[in-house]
């Protein structure tokens, strides 16, 4: 089966964090969406459609072909927002139309959510967003069962579903028990143990403890959880990643090759970020290439209890999530300083450095510098150099498609920032 993952005009609402990658590249447990997706519908070749201004980045990310279908195939497009479970029903009834001649879609709460598509050759991808004209308005069929991530926070909404989900995959083919590969010394204190994944070449040292009491914990290739290290499941720890000495990790995903420590709850970190110092960190979602400074706290509730609202960076008002507890959302390649605090229901935008005494506006738009008292505008150029100067930390080469989608994150945040600035 040939699956096209594409975008529609939703996700910039998803924005900082679609700003810099397509909305199935986020992360929501181990796997992206992407990864997810092609899992649970069994695909056989992925296709992408992806903004042209992020396609040289799908590209790269997924090593599959983007806004291109080769020949008349039929295609199972699905929304890169949808997130399924495996053997569900809304799965069963898509996949029971593929292979038809005839075109059909698929809705969830009133949004797209696939359509199978038995001559692709038709469809125009080399648009910013599709939708149910792109497919020739087939009759909508009706699914329950999918979760739809249209806002930042519903990110949040389902870790502990997807790491249940992939835990079966990871335990699939050999005993737990053996952790074939694995470092784990004789001091750790595994609770529920059977519910804890420590996969090759990972290291578990002296003293740490791993609770899987309330949910499976998966220890990915390579990761390293340090002396005295708490984790309490549902958790993930990504290839490569570091969990510092004494760091209180629970219901958390924590992508490849970052390093954290401190306190982190309820928090999706997406991959090469940093949080290597005490300091908390809870119900937030990180971007890639982040790194927050020694004793860098965020506040995930509000000292009335009420629901808390967040700025939509596309619609530039403040939504209410619903949520008592709501806390950070960060943009690729921002900073904290030493110190710095974060209100409850904050957004910062790509590249930000921020640092100083006081909590930060809730809003700060993308390319800013400065402090409570002071914000500037973050020089391209310099910010660049920053991002390339990182990135090589990490053995990663920042290429053209890098740069070009951070100076149009620039260019398009130009009117925000300079208001947010006057």
């Amino acid at each position: 089966m040939y699956l096209c993952l594409f975008e529609d005009e939703v996700v910039a609402n998803l924005r900082p964090l679609t700003d810099t990658r397509p909305v199935y590249d986020l992360r929501i447990g181990g796997r992206t969406i992407a990864q997810q997706t092609a899992r649970v519908l069994g695909a056989d070749h992925l296709l992408l459609h992806a903004r042209p201004s992020l396609a040289e980045i799908a590209a790269r990310n997924a090593d599959a072909l983007v806004n291109r279908i080769p020949g008349s195939l039929g295609v199972l497009f699905v929304n890169g927002r949808a997130v399924f479970r495996p053997g569900s029903e809304a799965v069963k009834g898509i996949l029971d139309a593929v292979g038809s001649d005839e075109t059909a879609g698929f809705e969830s709460d009133g949004q797209l959510v696939a359509a199978w598509v038995p001559d692709a050759s038709r469809i125009e991808l080399g648009v910013d967003a599709l939708d149910l004209d792109s497919f020739g308005a087939p009759q909508l069929r009706q699914l329950d069962g999918v979760r739809i991530i249209s806002r930042l926070w519903h990110l949040l909404g389902g870790i502990s579903e997807c790491i249940a989900d992939e835990f079966d995959d990871f335990a699939r083919g050999y005993n737990i028990f053996e952790r074939p590969g694995a470092s784990i010394h004789d001091s750790v204190v595994l609770v529920n143990g059977e519910a804890v994944i420590v996969a090759k070449g990972a290291e578990v040292r002296a003293g740490a403890i791993i609770n899987a009491s309330d949910g499976p914990v998966i220890i990915d290739e390579g990761a390293t959880i340090f002396e005295r290290a708490v984790i309490t499941g549902p958790a993930y720890v990504g290839r490569g990643s570091y969990v510092k000495i004494g760091a209180n990790l629970e219901h958390v995903t924590i992508g490849p090759r970052c390093k954290v420590a401190g306190e982190i709850h309820d928090t999706i970190v997406h991959s090469y970020s940093n949080k290597a110092h005490d300091g908390y960190l809870g119900s937030s979602c990180i971007g890639s290439w982040c790194n927050l400074g020694a004793a860098t706290n965020n506040s995930n509730m509000k000292n009335d209890y009420g629901s808390v609202r967040l700025f939509n960076m596309h619609a530039g008002t403040e939504e209410d999530t619903g949520s008592q507890f709501i806390g950070l959302f960060m943009g690729d390649h921002s900073k904290s300083g030493i110190g710095t605090t974060f209100n409850t229901g904050t957004v910062v935008g790509v590249n930000c450095n921020l640092y100083g005494a006081g909590f930060h506006a809730r809003y700060v738009p993308s390319f800013c510098w400065g402090s409570p008292d002071e914000y500037s505008v973050y020089r391209i150029d310099k910010a660049l150099e920053v991002a390339e100067r990182v990135m090589r930390r990490r053995d990663v080469a920042m290429v053209g498609a890098d740069r070009e989608v951070l100076r149009d994150v620039y260019e398009r945040s130009e009117k925000d920032r300079a208001k947010f600035l006057h």
